[in-house]
């Protein structure tokens, strides 16, 4: 997903001229966060498969994105 009024910008203030990260991008770090500090740490559940972490974000982050735009 790219900029889209699907996905648009967590925080549309321009800083040092750039418009930061997709609210995409938001809820995957925030989701992923949650997932590493819940009791589900690297060794907890995904070994040493960060990548996997990461792809399981982005479909959190995809699913809260669907839930957001109804």
């Amino acid at each position: 997903m790219t900029d889209e009024p699907n996905n648009p910008r967590a925080f549309p203030v321009p800083i040092r001229g750039q418009l930061g990260m997709t609210l995409r991008d938001y809820f995957a770090g925030e989701a992923m966060v949650g997932m590493l500090s819940n009791g589900q740490g690297p060794d907890a559940h995904w070994g040493h498969d960060f990548r996997q972490v990461a792809g399981f974000a982005y479909e959190v982050a995809d699913a809260m994105l669907e839930a957001r735009n109804g």
